[in-house]
């Protein structure tokens, strides 16, 4: 589940023993998540942006800072943008012949 505090996005268990390309964006008040390219869900109305959190030292892959049970599975390939892509970069980067032709935060 991707949750930002009390704004949920979606509960989503992917089918296990496969790799799949995840990808989340967050414009304003809409974040959108993608899976293998394609839009999953949306929320129009998420009330906070990881960088509101601030300086934060619990700041975990796969795990919570909470109770809830860990990722059963492996993170490949994290990259962090300072804006939201596109649609058309996203399903880009989820084609399986992608080199990660978007630039990542702090790429000159």
């Amino acid at each position: 589940m991707i949750e930002w505090q009390c704004s949920y996005l979606i509960k989503y268990s992917p089918l296990t023993g496969v790799w799949k390309h995840v990808a989340v964006t967050l414009s304003g008040t809409t974040a959108m998540m993608y899976v293998d390219g394609v839009e999953a869900t949306r929320n129009a109305t998420m009330m906070l942006k990881p960088s509101s959190l601030g300086m934060t030292d619990r700041n975990y892959l796969g795990k919570s800072q909470f109770d809830d049970p860990y990722l059963n599975g492996a993170v490949d390939e994290l990259i962090i943008y300072n804006r939201a892509l596109t649609a058309q970069e996203i399903r880009g980067l989820a084609s399986p012949s992608s080199t990660a032709n978007a630039r990542p935060m702090g790429a000159d």
